[in-house]
């Protein structure tokens, strides 16, 4: 299956924001923006998703919103609606004073993890 060019554009962004969350993660002084990112890789490899199968979808950050547009009859496509649920907030929430848990650098490190297993579905989803 060929990949159409704006959903690798999509990917691209995704593994970006990805790279980005994992160096402040490693330096271990921005959890919070590591965090963020890791929520906009994830958003961006189910938009890929979305793109791919010609599904039209909001301008939203709630992952589970956009990952239930995902049609069934597109074929197999499973998330871990955990996963959607523990990274949604990170889109804005965390920066913007006022949030009231501040994430840690474990939770950077387990928003990662979630970011990738992400990502790993959608490309498989994809074929790439």
């Amino acid at each position: 299956m060929s990949v159409p060019p704006n959903v690798l554009e999509w990917l691209r962004v995704a593994d970006d924001d990805l790279g980005a969350a994992m160096l402040l993660a490693r330096g271990g002084r921005f959890p919070s923006q590591a965090c963020f990112h890791a929520q906009q890789a994830a958003e961006k490899c189910v938009k890929a998703v979305l793109t791919a199968v010609n599904q039209p979808f909001p301008r939203s950050h709630v992952l589970v919103l956009l990952y239930q547009l995902y049609p069934a009859t597109a074929g197999p496509y499973a998330l871990d609606q955990g996963d959607l649920l523990v990274l949604t907030p990170y889109a804005d929430q965390v920066r913007y004073p006022g949030f009231t848990d501040v994430p840690t650098l474990a939770d950077a490190r387990r928003a990662i993890l979630m970011a990738c297993r992400i990502r790993r579905a959608s490309r498989r989803r994809l074929g790439v």
